[in-house]
């Protein structure tokens, strides 16, 4: 048996995602609890072949050329923590196939190809099954901030 004190934030997003899915709170916390243990988990068990572990003095030397990219990452990550819902502006060009309509989430960020790319979840109405609940969308930092824009939550 385990009792959480949850922050009251929390709290309510429990509730109102336990009351829209169906799913009691017990699940949801199980469940998020045990996709987190599974990431955690899977960046220290051993591994039968050996793998370059990332490490400060790998990236040292490119400290200085990322410094714009580091300040954009550090804002994709603050969208991130804060769990902002996005939606692509109204108006776009019908040729602008860049950004989604509808509620999205910025979940991470990836600066390996040398630009930096805001990755995303689309967050239906109604939840999806299966395999597309792992899909996530991949949109170049400047094309984002061009063509997306936060949506206010309403408060009740």
């Amino acid at each position: 048996m385990l009792s959480v004190r949850l922050p009251t934030e929390i709290e309510n997003s429990l509730d109102y995602v336990s009351m829209s899915t169906g799913m009691s709170k017990n699940q949801l916390v199980a469940k998020a609890l045990e996709q987190y243990l599974r990431t955690v988990e899977l960046g220290s068990i051993p591994l039968e072949q050996q793998v370059q572990e990332a490490s400060y003095s790998t990236f040292q030397h490119t400290q200085a050329e990322r410094a714009a990219t580091y300040k954009n990452a550090h804002e994709v990550a603050n969208w991130a923590q804060k769990g902002e819902i996005w939606t692509k502006r109204f108006g776009m060009p019908p040729d602008c196939f860049d950004g989604i309509y509808g509620r999205n989430q910025v979940v991470g960020f990836n600066d390996e190809t040398g630009s930096l790319i805001v990755i995303s979840r689309h967050l239906p109405a109604i939840p999806y099954a299966g395999t597309d609940s792992y899909h996530l969308n991949f949109t170049e930092f400047s094309k984002w901030q061009e063509v997306m824009q936060t949506v206010k939550i309403r408060q009740s």
